[in-house]
């Protein structure tokens, strides 16, 4: 995995978009990243279509996988 560049959350993209750039950036599958997550692949499919809310303590766990502040992801 690949240093996540430090992206500025923008107004105009979504938390999904958000955790989505990040996980490409870091040459992450979604697989992978539900696992290192503990999480099925379908939530993270999920939350980056926002069909679902990121938990507080996934963001927590998306700060330092991504080694960012968690409130990236809010």
């Amino acid at each position: 995995m690949k240093d996540s560049k430090n992206y500025v959350s923008s107004p105009s993209l979504s938390i999904g978009g958000t955790l989505q750039l990040y996980r490409e950036d870091a040459e992450l599958s979604r697989a992978d990243l539900a696992a290192q997550l503990g999480v099925d692949t379908g939530l993270v499919t999920a939350w980056e279509e926002n069909r679902e809310v990121l938990p507080s303590s996934i963001l927590e766990k998306l700060g330092k996988v991504f080694k960012v502040g968690h409130l990236v992801f809010t």
